[in-house]
C-alpha cells in the first residue's frame, strides 16, 4: 500500500556508476526494446528473446542468540532473557547462515523454475539458456545462490545452459569502501572508493525515521497487548518490565530502540526454525493466529526502518538500476546470442 512507497527526494543520491543512471537507463531500456522488436520483425525468427528478472531474498538462515537495541542504550542483551524455553538449537549451523532445510528449499525453487523455463522453452522451440546470477559476498547470500544453480542443473540437459555467477558487493553495500566482487570467469576486483557517496547526514537520517514511526499505520491491537502474550508464552516478564515497555524511539545514529527489537528477533526464530523443521519445536504453544500478529509487527518495523528514508533509497539504487541493465540486451553480445532468454537472478 501507500505507506510502503518510497518517495525520498533523489537529490540525496550521488552514485557515479552508469548503473545508477535511472532516467538514462529508462530511456536505453525503452529504445533498445523497440530496436530489438525490429530486429526480430526484420529476421522472422522463431524466437523473440526474453529477459527474466528475479529477485530473491536469501535462504532460511539461523537466528543470533543476542538481541541489540532493547534497552535504550545501543547495547546487546541475550535474546534468552525474553525466553524461558531454550532458543532453537541450529546444530552445525553458524548463527545467520541458511539451515540445511533452507538450502534444501532454495534447491527447490531453482528446480521449480527451471521447469517452468523449459515448458516456455519447448513452447518456443528453444534448446538454450543464458543463466546469469549476481550474489553478495556473505556466505548465506552465496550458499543461496549455489543452492539455486543446483536445483537448475537438476532440471536442464547438460549443455542446454550458461551459467555464470559473479558475486558483487557494490549492488548491495554501495557505501561501503574496500569494496571487493569476483566471479566465475573472471580476478577478484578491489575497489577503494565506494560505489555512492552519502549525501545524507545523520540528523536527516533520524528525522526520516522518527516522522515515518507517527506516521506509519500500525498493525492492529495494541503493542502492549502483544508483549503481554508473548511473556505467557514464553514464560519471561522481561517483555514487560518497566514504565513503558512498549515504548520506541530513535537514536541519534536513527537506529530503533525498544523492546520491538525482541519481537523482531523472537518472530525470527520462531519462524525460521519452523521452516526449518527444527525439533524440538521453539515455542510450541505459540498458535498460528498469535504468530500471524507477531509477523505483522516484524513486517512493520521492517518498513519502518527500511523503506522511505534516505539510507533506504541510496541502498538501493544501484540494485535497480541493475535490474534494468538485465532487461536489456547485453552489452557486447554478438548476434549468435540475440535468440537466446536469459534469466538474471539477483540475492
Amino acid at each position: 500500500g501507500a505507506p510502503f512507497i518510497s518517495t525520498a527526494p533523489p537529490d540525496v543520491l550521488y552514485c557515479p556508476s552508469p548503473r545508477s543512471r535511472w532516467l538514462v537507463d529508462l530511456l536505453v531500456l525503452t529504445a533498445v526494446q523497440l530496436v530489438t522488436n525490429l530486429r526480430s520483425a526484420r529476421k522472422m525468427s522463431r524466437h523473440q528473446p526474453r529477459r527474466h528478472v528475479y529477485l530473491f531474498r536469501h535462504c532460511v538462515r539461523s537466528t543470533s542468540g543476542t538481541v541489540d537495541d532493547v534497552n535504550f542504550h545501543g547495547s546487546k542483551t541475550p535474546l534468552s532473557d525474553y525466553t524461558s524455553q531454550p532458543l532453537p538449537d541450529w546444530r552445525s549451523t553458524e548463527s545467520m547462515d541458511c539451515t540445511r532445510r533452507g538450502l534444501k528449499i532454495m534447491e527447490g525453487e531453482g528446480q521449480h523454475i527451471g521447469r517452468e523455463l523449459l515448458d516456455e522453452m519447448s513452447s518456443n522451440g528453444q534448446s538454450r539458456i543464458r543463466l546469469r546470477f549476481v550474489s553478495d559476498i556473505t556466505k548465506r547470500d552465496s550458499d543461496t545462490t549455489l543452492a539455486l544453480v543446483r536445483g537448475f542443473y537438476d532440471v536442464f540437459e547438460r549443455g542446454s545452459i550458461d551459467v555464470s555467477v559473479t558475486y558483487d558487493q557494490d549492488l548491495f553495500k554501495p557505501l561501503v569502501a574496500n569494496r571487493m566482487s569476483f566471479g566465475l570467469k573472471r580476478y577478484i576486483e578491489y575497489n577503494q572508493t565506494s560505489l555512492c557517496e552519502k549525501r545524507y547526514t545523520n540528523e536527516t537520517y533520524k528525522a526520516q525515521i522518527e516522522k515515518r514511526l507517527t506516521t506509519l499505520a500500525r498493525p492492529e491491537g495494541d503493542l502492549l497487548d502483544i508483549y503481554k502474550v508473548l511473556q505467557k508464552v514464553t514464560g519471561s516478564d522481561a517483555w514487560v518490565d518497566g514504565d513503558e515497555p512498549a515504548k520506541i524511539t530513535v537514536s541519534e545514529e536513527g537506529t530503533i530502540l525498544g523492546t520491538i527489537n525482541a519481537l523482531r528477533d523472537l518472530t525470527q526464530a520462531m519462524f525460521y526454525s519452523s521452516a526449518s523443521n527444527m525439533s524440538p519445536e521453539f515455542l510450541p504453544d505459540v498458535t498460528v493466529d498469535q504468530l500471524y500478529r507477531l509477523l505483522e509487527w516484524t513486517y512493520w518495523y521492517q518498513a519502518l526502518t527500511e523503506m522511505d528514508n534516505s539510507q533506504a533509497t541510496t541502498i538501493a539504487a544501484p540494485l535497480a538500476a541493475s535490474i534494468l541493465q538485465a532487461l536489456r540486451e547485453e552489452e557486447g553480445g554478438d548476434e549468435a546470442d540475440d535468440d537466446d532468454d536469459v534469466l538474471n537472478v539477483s540475492i
